[in-house]
């Protein structure tokens, strides 16, 4: 069975967010031997976008070497495209693969910090601080 991967080093770079699996996957290389960054522990998700169309798909994260993503079965049964098997190279055009929102969640747990940061100061390490959203209703009485 194959998925969907994107190299670790390339997620770096990208610098999106990921999600931590509820079971480690082990993998191995096309080669049989075993990835050197051992099991996959983590994945994120990225739109798919190819011949008009596109889907979120996750990819798990791993060392694909010189390879910047795997598209496996998940891609092949989704669009189903004409695949020139001897060029190694789809037909119907180019893979374009997008974030999902990761940015726009990164700029909103930014802005909460400098809110509660500009109410509270800088808070020790190890210090928590609870917030809870005021309903507009308790917003127009304070």
């Amino acid at each position: 069975m194959t998925e969907n991967f994107l190299d670790e080093q390339v997620w770096k770079e990208l610098k999106i967010g990921h999600l931590k699996l509820k079971w480690p996957l082990i993998i191995h290389n096309v080669d049989s031997t075993e990835n050197c960054l051992g099991k996959i522990t983590h994945c994120c998700w990225l739109k798919i976008y190819y011949q008009h169309q596109f889907l979120r798909m996750h990819l798990f994260l791993t060392d694909l070497g010189q390879d910047h993503f795997i598209l496996g079965y998940p891609f092949l049964f989704t669009f189903y495209p004409e695949v020139d098997w001897r060029a190694a190279k789809l037909k119907g055009g180019t893979v374009r693969l997008e974030m999902t929102g990761f940015q726009c969640a990164q700029n909103r747990v930014e802005r909460c910090q400098a809110v509660v940061q500009s109410c509270v100061g800088t808070l020790k390490e190890g210090k928590e601080i609870w917030v809870r959203k005021l309903t507009t209703a308790q917003q127009w009485a304070h």
